[in-house]
């Protein structure tokens, strides 16, 4: 005890402090039956509320902050630091503060780092400067990211210069850009440049981009980019060059850039190239264009493929062409191909046929096309086959009658993956009854979108324990309204780990109501993640009482020195 006293005795001389303006009535005072140890907490915590001389805090101690304290420095604090102070804060520390905290710098702030210390920035530094921090520097504080800098930054941190902060750069700071950095560029990055922007890079730059350098560039360009690619251009890409063009691009392509393919270039195209085809790309091509596509290349498709072969492309191909799908490839056809197709075509195909429908065929297909499945085809999809019954998604199981689901028993409904269960939606277990939900165990339940929870009762999420909570994923936890939150208690909010707190966002703590917040005690507010307390709003702090606040504010901080 006498050792542990001396110790904190020692922390309080080190710490430099000048007092607040005030009544020293104000300030607690140790009564005489508290030991030296409880003492000397008492002054700490006495001195948390006092104002720190921070010019004088020396780099060791600097150091020391975390995120957490750095955080706490507002643009005000950080304005008072000097030029020799801020060079105190070392990489490491640097790299610990988060976005909010060079958020608060201003444009003042970040013109005291100068250009060498700037240039000291290695990669996980420079991403931590985000978007607007880089909007609100001036030109002449781009200026002091040169040529090298940019260089030796990694894909990662390149990712963060954005359309904005590019049309900010003036022509001279776009040209420290080198043929092997432009590429390393990620495709939102380069879809959000406009067009003055491009035009800012000469035609040397733009050639870096073609065929011979480095194909897989050639994904990152939208459609607003590939039309400033001329015909002779296009036409020099290579069959291999061609096949990198994925389908994001492909469909924003307009009809003026699909002309400049010819029928030579489209022959080149593989099967996987095929399959970024839509159909409305389909639509755009002409009938010389479709016969191009000749018996072989056809068979070659795979399902995917087929599927974009709508009823107006189908029309302009002639009868023999229809006679080249046999039954095999008509099983690959979806709903829409399937509705133009007469019904002398699903009168050729047996019930052995339709029974080899796969589970997209079925997904796509409407009410008009399952009336052709009679009764003895559909009750082979039952239990029998559970496999077979994970394959209907929401929109098919709707079509369903209700007397199909109470068909299957517990152990099939158990057997759904979570990618089945998913689909489920309100209609669908408006027509089950409640024997049928009561059949899904707690692993089940996990799986549960966010539609599905709301209508579990109290009882039900009482019964989930730590181990479950912390399986339900963000995007579950976040669209869980205000009465979901409140059947968890307070002992099972305190299992609950870092991990799961984490995904307590913003938009759920705001409807969570006093007395939910006030179970979260100081172990579990030390768990909340940093992102969600910084984007609680000011009336949701409030309802946080005095005593839990301060299990969080500097005096913690303080002791862990």
């Amino acid at each position: 005890m006498c050792d542990r006293a001396a110790s904190l005795r020692h922390r309080e001389s080190s710490l430099m402090v000048e007092p607040c303006s005030g009544p020293e009535s104000s300030v607690k005072t140790s009564t005489s039956d508290e030991t030296e140890e409880e003492r000397l907490r008492t002054r700490l915590r006495n001195a948390s509320g006092r104002r720190f001389t921070l010019t004088l805090l020396n780099t060791p101690t600097l150091q020391h902050f975390n995120t957490s304290t750095l955080r706490h420095f507002d643009a005000s604090t950080l304005r008072r630091f000097n030029t020799s102070t801020l060079r105190h804060f070392d990489a490491s520390t640097l790299r610990r503060s988060d976005t909010s905290t060079l958020r608060h710098s201003d444009t003042s702030t970040l013109r005291h780092f100068d250009a060498p210390t700037l240039r000291r920035f290695h990669a996980p530094t420079l991403r931590r400067f985000h978007a607007p921090t880089l909007r609100h520097s001036d030109t002449s504080t781009l200026r002091h990211f040169d040529a090298p800098t940019l260089r030796r930054s990694d894909t990662s941190t390149l990712q963060h210069f954005d359309a904005p902060t590019l049309q900010h750069s003036d022509t001279s700071t776009l040209q420290h850009f080198d043929a092997s950095t432009l590429r390393r560029f990620h495709a939102p990055t380069l879809r959000r440049s406009d067009t003055s922007t491009l035009r800012h890079s000469d035609t040397s730059t733009l050639r870096h981009f073609d065929a011979p350098t480095d194909a897989s560039t050639l994904r990152h360009f939208d459609a607003s980019t590939l039309r400033h690619f001329d015909a002779p251009t296009l036409r020099h890409f290579d069959a291999p060059t061609l096949r990198h063009f994925d389908a994001p691009t492909l469909r924003r392509s307009d009809t003026s850039t699909l002309r400049h393919f010819d029928a030579s270039t489209l022959r080149h195209f593989n099967t996987s190239t095929l399959r970024h085809f839509n159909t409305p790309t389909l639509r755009r091509s002409d009938t010389s264009t479709l016969r191009h596509f000749d018996t072989p290349t056809l068979r070659r498709s795979n399902t995917s493929t087929l599927r974009h072969f709508d009823a107006p492309t189908l029309r302009r191909s002639d009868a023999s062409t229809l006679q080249h799908f046999d039954a095999s490839t008509l099983q690959h056809f979806h709903a829409p191909t399937l509705r133009h197709s007469n019904t002398s075509t699903l009168r050729r195909s047996d019930t052995s046929t339709l029974r080899h429908f796969d589970a997209p065929t079925l997904r796509h297909s409407d009410t008009s096309t399952l009336r052709h499945f009679d009764t003895s085809t559909l009750r082979h999809f039952d239990t029998p086959d559970t496999s077979t019954l994970q394959h209907f998604d929401a929109p098919t199981l709707r079509r369903f009658n209700t007397s199909t689901l109470p068909r299957s028993d517990t152990s099939t409904l158990r057997r759904f993956n979570t990618s089945t269960i998913r689909h489920f939606d309100a209609p669908t277990l408006r027509q089950s009854d409640t024997s049928t939900l009561r059949h899904f165990d707690a692993p089940t339940l996990r799986r549960f979108n966010t539609s599905t929870l709301p209508r579990s009762d109290t009882s039900t999420l009482r019964r989930f324990n730590t181990s479950t909570i912390q399986h339900f994923d963000t995007p579950t936890l976040r669209h869980s309204d205000t009465s979901t939150l409140q059947h968890f208690d307070a002992p099972t909010l305190r299992r609950s780990d870092t991990s799961t707190l984490r995904h307590f966002n913003t938009s759920t703590l705001p409807r969570s109501d006093t007395s939910t917040l006030q179970r979260f005690d100081a172990p579990t507010l030390r768990h909340f993640h940093a992102p969600t307390l910084r984007r609680s709003d000011t009336s949701t702090l409030r309802r946080f009482n005095t005593s839990t606040l301060q299990h969080s504010d500097a005096l913690t901080l303080l002791l862990s020195l």
